[in-house]
């Protein structure tokens, strides 16, 4: 299934910010979206993707 609605998410070396925002997306009903987190700081941001193992979410350095 591709996805329905994508978010795009800056981050820039705020892990707990970022870890709490997409588990609230996770818990959302609606199956069918993507979340791109665009890392622009030491890299955590994509430590937290990564630690979180969902395929719905994916991380890139910005």
């Amino acid at each position: 299934m591709w996805p329905t609605l994508s978010a795009v998410i800056p981050t820039r070396n705020r892990p707990h910010l970022l870890r709490g925002a997409l588990l609230s997306l996770l818990r959302q009903t609606y199956p069918a979206f993507e979340a791109v987190v665009a890392e622009d700081g030491d890299g955590e941001g994509l430590g937290v993707v990564e630690a979180l193992g969902d395929p719905r979410l994916r991380g890139v350095w910005s």
